[in-house]
């Protein structure tokens, strides 16, 4: 059907800059449903805090008082300035901004990457749309460091595809500087590399007067991991990091693929395969993608943390391989050419119009983060009665302890555990705070807290005679040392203004 028989709006909807408007809007309307704030986030403001304050990236954890690792390389501490500068300026409604876009910046790129392939660089909205929604999951608390490496695994897939189609190797060059930010945002930057280094392996099969640009940058971004604030400890920590178990986290566990999880991923990359089998063009035209999706798709398979990356790089590389079998079928039935496609986008395109309009209730409603999970309150009593010195609290309250609590106590254990804590200082606080252990007596003597916090529905037994609980609400314990004298106290009324929760008080 010729371009100019087609209605206007039509027509537009398919145009990339709608594209990133629609996927932003669904994935708004998705993700402002339910905006809990992350685990780790309040780890990543206390070092944004610390880095403001000292003008320097600590080395020296000062946040915890149990046997730590005698070096702490925090591979997200540029994460942590940007949420801390962001929190201190917008409050937690910020944080939430900030993380949309993210997502509107990562579309971008990767609505780019897809339009610059052949042929035609088509959006292939029917498959952007999927794709984000089975992604959404990467963005679902309030804002992660790992936002940021989905934003540079958009740009390198974009840069890089520059380069396949003919560009020059300048398209390459910013890939250097963009790999020492990327690690000093987040540990994801081994993705990176990863694309490099497939990207150079292809090129040199194909055509090695072009492999020496890719070879080169891919050398110089693994150099960059050296330079910084940790030198080749750096290196040696992610090298750690990701041979290092993980038990009991589930995005690093393996997908299983008898799952409803699994179900998503596995039809792509089903439609993937067979596209490639119907379609020589589509599979010819993929090029060095074949191999970077064989290794997303190996990578997904084996910790679940990857399935978003897999997804988003199956839109790139594979949006024509995945509606080859839809259009074998379509031809099959002498279906005019594309209009179930414009059909779905003038679809897509209302349903994005009726989001924009709700748009303005949703943000009011769900743009302050859910801290509800949190120990808000006692917290709070903490700082303003406990007795202060060591908090024995556990791996999913230590961050937000050490974020609100910090100088006056020191914590336990806190998501940082791969980076602070050997596997001996987890085991002995996950003894101190269960009555049940036979090592609980020893645990807690060796521990020696001054107060302890309890998320009351993962705590069986008590703790003896020589603790009381001095404060109490509906989820949390804070118990201190005999003797006490009346009723334990109880929280207070939460601040008028939910923004607060993000501004740590004056004098900490």
């Amino acid at each position: 059907m010729p371009e100019r028989s087609v209605p206007r709006f039509v027509a537009e909807v398919g145009a990339p800059w709608f594209a990133v408007i629609c996927v932003t809007a669904l994935l708004s309307a998705i993700l402002l449903h339910h905006n809990p704030a992350d685990l780790d986030l309040w780890a990543r403001l206390a070092v944004g805090r610390l880095v403001e304050a000292t003008g320097d990236v600590p080395r020296i954890d000062p946040f915890a008082f149990t046997p730590r690792k005698p070096e702490w390389i925090d591979h997200e501490w540029l994460s942590g300035v940007v949420f801390d500068r962001t929190a201190r300026a917008f409050g937690g409604a910020g944080l939430t901004g900030l993380k949309l876009l993210l997502i509107a910046a990562t579309f971008s790129l990767l609505v780019a990457a897809r339009g610059d392939r052949p042929p035609g660089g088509r959006v292939r909205l029917g498959v952007l749309l999927p794709a984000a929604v089975l992604a959404a999951d990467a963005w679902s608390n309030t804002v992660r460091s790992h936002a940021f490496t989905l934003l540079f695994v958009a740009a390198f897939v974009w840069l890089v595809g520059r380069y396949e189609r003919g560009g020059t190797a300048w398209w390459l060059a910013p890939l250097v500087p963009l790999t020492w930010i990327w690690a000093q945002l987040h540990g994801g930057v081994l993705v990176g590399l990863g694309l490099l280094g497939a990207t150079a392996v292809w090129t040199a099969v194909r055509d090695r007067r072009r492999a020496g640009p890719p070879i080169l940058v891919t050398a110089l971004g693994a150099a960059a991991l050296f330079v910084g604030p940790y030198g080749p400890s750096y290196v040696r920590f992610l090298a750690h990091a990701v041979t290092m178990d993980r038990p009991g986290i589930r995005e690093w566990e393996p997908l299983p693929l008898l799952s409803e999880d699994a179900v998503g991923p596995l039809v792509v990359a089903g439609l993937i395969v067979i596209g490639g089998l119907v379609d020589r063009a589509a599979r010819r035209a993929a090029g060095p993608g074949i191999l970077v999706l064989a290794l997303a798709a190996f990578f997904a398979a084996r910790h679940q943390r990857h399935v978003p990356i897999f997804l988003l790089l199956a839109y790139v590389h594979g949006a024509d391989l995945i509606v080859a079998p839809f259009a074998r079928v379509a031809r099959s039935f002498r279906w005019p050419s594309g209009a179930i496609e414009r059909g779905a986008a003038a679809a897509t395109g209302l349903a994005t119009l009726f989001l924009l309009s709700m748009s303005g209730s949703i943000w009011s409603r769900s743009a302050t983060p859910d801290v509800s999970w949190y120990p808000v309150d006692a917290c709070r009593w903490l700082r303003r009665d406990g007795p202060g010195g060591r908090l024995l609290c556990g791996f999913n309250e230590g961050s937000f302890a050490l974020w609100r609590l910090h100088p006056r106590y020191l914590v336990s254990l806190d998501g940082r555990y791969e980076e602070v804590y050997p596997e001996s200082t987890k085991a002995l606080v996950t003894d101190a705070l269960d009555p049940t252990s036979p090592r609980h007596a020893a645990a807690l003597a060796a521990v020696a807290p001054d107060a302890i916090l309890l998320r009351r529905d993962e705590i069986e037994g008590t703790f003896g005679a020589g603790w009381v609980v001095a404060y109490r609400d509906g989820r949390f314990d804070v118990l201190v040392r005999a003797p006490a004298r009346g009723e334990p106290a109880g929280p207070e009324e939460l601040d008028d203004a939910p923004e607060s929760l993000w501004v740590p008080p004056s004098g900490e």
